[in-house]
């Protein structure tokens, strides 16, 4: 068994599906306030540009979201277009039976992550610790609280982004209630 952790390849996974068919994707998916917030923290560049400009990508997924895209002005918006992104296309292009969707924030539930392994075919967690969630995404001092100012200032424009390409929605058919 092999891990690959690759925080930048969900819209390669139709790809990744179809040339390894036999490989266990697990996607994990994190609140988009906690990403963005994260990614600036981070010095991450974001280039919507690049994306605007792969027809393809436009033509199959984009199309109805691209006056808004271009009109995103703001580091913040930018990088809630790109989580948005990101998991629009890989949530439409992915059937149920191609991935395991994960909640970050649920990580930290033993019963949770007990069921993710069950549906792996694995029998437990081989080690208890990946059920801490990292001391950034929990935020020591100063950070948990810019982070809980970013939450404050930026949520409300961040929910608006990421509503218009209705994730929760696409969500939901990966998310089983057992």
């Amino acid at each position: 068994n092999r891990l690959v952790k690759e925080i930048r390849s969900n819209l390669h996974l139709k790809w990744l599906r179809e040339n390894f068919p036999k490989i266990a994707i697990v996607y994990i998916i994190r609140d988009p306030v906690d990403v963005v917030y994260s990614r600036i923290e981070q010095g991450w560049d974001v280039n919507l540009e690049q994306i605007i400009n792969q027809k393809e990508l436009v033509s199959l997924h984009l199309r109805p979201f691209i006056s808004e895209i271009q009109s995103a002005s703001s580091l913040v918006s930018k990088h809630a277009f790109m989580w948005s992104i990101e998991n629009y296309v890989s949530l439409k292009e992915m059937k149920v039976k191609d991935i395991t969707l994960v909640e970050y924030e649920k990580l930290g539930q033993l019963k949770y992550v007990r069921n993710i392994f069950s549906k792996l075919g694995m029998e437990d967690i081989p080690n208890k610790s990946i059920l801490s969630i990292s001391s950034f995404t929990r935020g020591r001092g100063a950070l948990k609280n810019n982070k809980e100012k970013f939450r404050q200032e930026y949520e409300s424009e961040i929910t608006r982004i990421s509503s218009l390409f209705n994730i929760e929605a696409l969500m939901k058919k990966f998310i089983s209630n057992d």
